[in-house]
């Protein structure tokens, strides 16, 4: 289906679709940097990507890559096919409940860049992807650094107890490795102050805009890492973070003019 998506600027960076293949080789070497330890040919490819589109977002005083993620938007069957998330998760009763989706993948960060503008001018461009293609909500996997679960009992107690789904919303299990930690931690105490500094930043940004999480953790050995399934509706986000975000889209619009985009 078609992607519409018209590019912001924000200060001095800009966020747009590119296949520009110098950008697409900087995303895949910075995607390698950000979920692989070591080996391999230092990029990171796979064949979902063919059916995605490359969000990229780009310093115009250097045109270095800082920041990225890939989207694509669900919304039947055949694109539940090419969902990297429906891999590992049944996204089949999340779907039929709530519609189509717009999914997020490998979102990472240039190592030297902090500043905030960048993912707040990501957030922008996917509040804007998701008004321009009629997409409520978000869904992605949110990882842990590290395949096993222990290492991260204090930040999972704490999604058991505050941030599950509703069953009847949940995805269903469909990965052969996983750490059911909504019935293994239910009812478990939690200890808030180190189960914030074990959530990754990601999660963290789904959680502050109201998202909720699965049940079960997906252990991926391949990554070294384990992963939820995340939900953000973007009806349920704070207004106030929705009026900021609005504002970055409302200063940021270039004279480019609406992209309409195959493939995704």
């Amino acid at each position: 289906m078609q992607v519409l998506f018209n590019p912001i600027t924000s200060a001095q960076y800009w966020a747009g679709f590119s296949e520009d293949p110098a950008l697409v080789d900087a995303a895949q070497a910075l995607r390698w940097a950000s979920f692989h330890a070591e080996g391999g040919d230092g990029r990171d490819s796979d064949a979902v990507d063919a059916h995605c589109k490359h969000l990229m977002v780009v310093d115009m005083t250097t045109g270095q890559l800082v920041g990225y993620t890939r989207i694509i938007v669900l919304h039947d069957a055949i694109s539940l096919s090419h969902s990297y998330t429906g891999q590992f998760y049944d996204l089949l009763p999340v779907m039929a409940l709530q519609g189509a989706a717009l999914e997020l993948g490998r979102f990472c960060l240039a190592p030297d860049c902090h500043d905030p503008r960048v993912v707040k001018l990501i957030w922008a461009s996917l509040l804007s992807i998701a008004d321009e293609n009629g997409v409520g909500r978000m869904i992605g996997c949110s990882s842990f650094k590290g395949a096993d679960p222990q290492l991260h009992v204090a930040g999972l107690t704490f999604l058991a107890a505050h941030h599950l789904g509703q069953p009847h919303e949940r995805p269903g299990r469909r990965a052969p490795q996983i750490y059911p930690y909504g019935d293994a931690l239910r009812g478990a105490p939690v200890d808030e102050l180190k189960a914030r500094r074990q959530l990754p930043p990601l999660l963290r940004s789904y959680l502050q805009m109201n998202g909720w999480v699965s049940d079960h953790a997906v252990i991926d050995n391949d990554l070294d890492t384990i992963h939820v399934f995340t939900n953000v509706e973007w009806r349920g986000v704070p207004p106030v973070r929705l009026q900021g975000l609005r504002q970055i889209i409302a200063r940021g619009r270039t004279t480019i003019g609406t992209a309409a985009l195959e493939g995704a």
